[in-house]
């Protein structure tokens, strides 16, 4: 299945319409210092956690959360360029909302404030980093679509002014009508995120860590499964078909390291050790390569909350590999 949908030039970050430039306090760094040295290669980690999230608290009201990858082609002067695009269920927002967590001190769902936790900052740092020219946001509550659009213009990032159903400018506008043009349904809350990259040519769904720097075509499954050992029950994760460049004629669905890895074992190669003060290692011997291609041939990580940190990979591990 192939699931990407046409953008309106009238929504297209590239207008140059202003924008209100984003607040971060208490803290008194600089918007600018904290976005241009954020870290480029935790945007999918951040946007992931923030749609799991997000999930969990559908899924909590009996409807499964679900996470969604995918194309959007954004229709500007530079011809039709896919976009990647990421959607999640859960609670929406509705406009005065979408608009306040915007700002780098605010945050969606209730979460407790601090540049140090995942409270939805690491998003928009990471996030803004590798998309100057704009992060789309649209959140659907009570079959009303809002949107909002954080970019940076010259040296300040802000959201961008655009014109309301009334024509005056503001920095969340009304996009149901859009939304439902795009196949949405407006019957239950969602929230989408569209990576529009460095500038209208930057296609997002091959280089989403910035412009000429191509990724492989099983990019989005290598993030998530180096990076989540487990995903929460009742929550998936799909990337459609259309963002694997050819390689694969359905939509995939992923469940983190820990399944990928067990999928991939050897029979009877698992073991587990206790250790104090609680710590467990797990020991797998991995079969052939082939039957799941996503499987690390050899690797080493630490695991807290379900993440894995410090991972070795191939080469990397074996050099440090005890012998």
């Amino acid at each position: 299945m192939k699931n990407h949908t046409n953008n309106n030039r009238i929504n297209s970050p590239s207008e140059n319409s202003g924008i209100k430039p984003i607040r971060h306090a208490p803290n008194a760094w600089s918007v600018t210092q904290m976005i241009d040295q954020a870290p480029r290669g935790m945007m999918i980690r951040e946007l992931v956690k923030n749609g799991i999230e997000a999930a969990q608290r559908s899924a909590t009201k009996g409807s499964p959360g679900r996470i969604v990858f995918d194309s959007f082609l954004d229709s500007n002067a530079s011809g039709r360029v896919a976009k990647l695009r990421i959607f999640n269920t859960g609670p929406g927002m509705d406009a005065a909302e979408l608009e306040k967590v915007m700002d780098l001190h605010s945050t969606s769902g209730g979460k407790a404030n601090g540049a140090g936790q995942n409270f939805g900052l690491g998003a928009k740092l990471t996030g803004l980093v590798n998309n100057p020219a704009g992060i789309r946001y649209r959140s659907c509550k009570g079959g009303i679509v809002s949107e909002a659009i954080l970019c940076k213009e010259g040296n300040d990032y802000g959201i961008r002014l655009q014109k309301d159903q009334g024509g005056v400018m503001s920095p969340v506008v009304d996009r149901t009508r859009e939304a439902k043009k795009e196949r949405r349904d407006v019957r239950f809350d969602w929230t989408e995120v569209v990576l529009f990259g460095e500038d209208a040519a930057h296609d997002t769904t091959a280089e989403p860590f910035g412009k000429g720097k191509r990724s492989a075509s099983n990019w989005i499954a290598d993030c998530v499964n180096n990076r989540f050992d487990e995903l929460p029950n009742h929550v998936s994760i799909e990337i459609d078909s259309s963002l694997e460049r050819g390689t694969r004629k359905q939509s995939r669905s992923l469940h983190g390291s820990r399944r990928t890895v067990k999928q991939s074992a050897r029979h009877g190669s698992q073991q587990t050790v206790s250790l104090n003060g609680g710590v467990e290692v797990r020991f797998t011997i991995l079969g052939k390569k082939g039957q799941n291609r996503y499987a690390l041939g050899g690797h080493i990580a630490l695991v807290h909350n379900s993440e894995l940190y410090a991972m070795r990979m191939g080469k990397e591990w074996g050099r440090t590999a005890s012998r």
